[in-house]
């Protein structure tokens, strides 16, 4: 393992005035991205709405446009949708296994101990430069040209030939390295600071915001709709993040991701699961393990099968290491890792999508899985290792709840989409040419691909649960 230094672990109403002063501003032009305020919330945001005018009509001798006269109408308040549950809070849950401090990370002895480099840090970062990782491996496939991506129901915001070429751009990239010696020379940025003293300071500020934050139920109390209480013992203001300087959908997505982890471990912990923290799962790490496996069970005395790794298994682990070999390293980034507690082996993949608007056709989604959604899943799965089964998918919204989605791994689909990553990376970026729209459309493995992913979208998966907006645990300072 990693050698890490470890300490004790703890786990309006306005004036007439006022509304004028509103009204004034309400004539401006206004973006369409949300912009949030501590006292004016996106679904408070004043839109645009038209008003029939019979007097207006169009003049034949200048064929001037007269348009429609444009009327701002303030919306009802719905919910405050930049409420969010900051990082820290999160790891300080008594339930959540949060991931060591960078800092305290001193000497890297296995691709396997990537994973422990949380996923804000500059670390992960660098991990990504030249790698396949799931946000490239959809386009590397194919399955996000036009041609596919209409069989597959891909709106058009996510398909396109520009993903298939951020993806070769990407992967032209120069690795930060190529072993995991050159791994620990770049990854391993703080030798010469007191690491023993950061991390005790780092546990004392975790352990005082559990104290702070996170509070049981009642014991006599067996309706409890969480395990724990989110601040209900903490009166202080907190400053604005500097969240609210981007006023953007990515930059809600950002902030929302341990809200929507929480929605999974309120869920999971019924069933005595744990979810923990995740940072990457490499390529090599995966084929390190393999040979690993392999050599204790050659020494094994009783000589006993290894259950994990089936023929089909092993046929993805040989073309995972072509791919290497190649120079096409991979790697995926779970939002997190669900594990039984009393079962180790029984592991599952989690990832969460959070929406700040939902459209009519974004809504009809939740019924079921998206089909541009099984790449990242299903490499996810494959990345985390064999004892990996199932991927859990928790679609988070701002206004309309959350659903949970649970997609099983099919090692067959697996298997073909590493064989079009070893064919987009040799066809095109090992020659250095940038792939054409609707590239490979006469593939039959392509073609076959698109029909398994629609396929799996169908088969393998399955909504866990619902929740409505008032059993998505939130931030109650917000609300006040």
């Amino acid at each position: 393992m990693a050698s890490i230094v470890t300490t004790k672990n703890t786990n309006n109403n306005n004036s007439d005035n006022n509304n004028d002063h509103v009204n004034k501003k309400n004539n401006q032009q206004i973006d369409n991205s949300f912009l949030p305020s501590s006292f004016l919330i996106p679904s408070q945001v004043v839109v645009k709405s038209t008003n029939n005018n019979k007097n207006k009509k169009k003049s034949n001798s200048n064929k001037k446009k007269y348009y429609k006269k444009k009327k701002y109408v303030k919306q009802k308040p719905k919910a405050n949708v930049w409420v969010y549950i900051p990082e820290d809070h999160l790891r300080a849950h008594p339930l959540y296994k949060r991931l060591p401090i960078v800092e305290s990370i001193i000497k890297l002895n296995s691709y396997n101990e990537l994973s422990l480099f949380r996923q804000s840090s500059l670390q992960w970062d660098l991990m990504h430069n030249g790698r396949l990782t799931t946000s490239r491996a959809a386009g590397a496939t194919g399955m996000l040209e036009k041609k596919f991506a209409r069989k597959l129901g891909i709106p058009d915001s996510l398909s396109g030939n520009g993903k298939a070429r951020q993806s070769y751009f990407h992967l032209r990239e120069t690795p930060a390295f190529v072993n995991i010696q050159e791994a620990e020379k770049v990854l391993i940025l703080t030798k010469d600071i007191d690491h023993k003293f950061i991390l005790e300071k780092d546990d004392e500020y975790i352990s005082s915001l559990q104290e702070n934050l996170w509070t049981t139920t009642t014991n006599n109390n067996s309706s409890k709709k969480y395990p724990y209480n989110y601040m209900s013992k903490n009166s202080n203001k907190h400053n604005k993040s500097n969240v609210y300087n981007k006023y953007n959908r990515m930059a809600y997505g950002n902030i929302q991701e341990p809200t929507a982890i929480l929605v999974a471990l309120n869920h999971f912990h019924r069933y005595n699961y744990t979810i923990y923290e995740s940072g990457m799962y490499s390529g090599e790490a995966l084929l390190e393990k393999y040979k690993n496996d392999v050599m204790k069970k050659r020494n094994d005395k009783n000589n006993l099968p290894n259950s994990n790794y089936s023929d089909m298994k092993i046929k993805q682990l040989a073309l995972l290491e072509e791919l290497l070999n190649l120079g096409c390293r991979i790697g995926a980034s779970p939002d997190g890792i669900i594990i039984h507690n009393e079962n180790k082996n029984n592991v599952q993949a989690l990832e969460v999508k959070n929406h700040l608007n939902l459209t009519k056709q974004a809504y009809a989604s939740f019924e079921s899985m998206s089909t541009w959604y099984i790449v990242q899943l299903q490499l996810e799965m494959f990345c985390i290792g064999p004892n990996c089964n199932i991927a859990t998918l928790v679609r988070l919204s701002s206004t309309r709840g959350a659903v949970i989605f649970k997609m099983k791994r099919d090692d067959e689909y697996i298997l073909m989409m590493l064989q079009r990553f070893k064919t987009f990376y040799s066809k095109y970026v090992l020659t250095k040419t940038a792939p054409p729209p609707n590239f490979d459309q006469d593939d039959e493995l392509l073609q076959r691909f698109v029909g398994k992913t629609k396929d799996i979208s169908k088969s393998k998966t399955s909504i866990v649960r619902r929740l409505w907006p008032n059993q998505i645990q939130r931030s109650p300072y917000y609300y006040q």
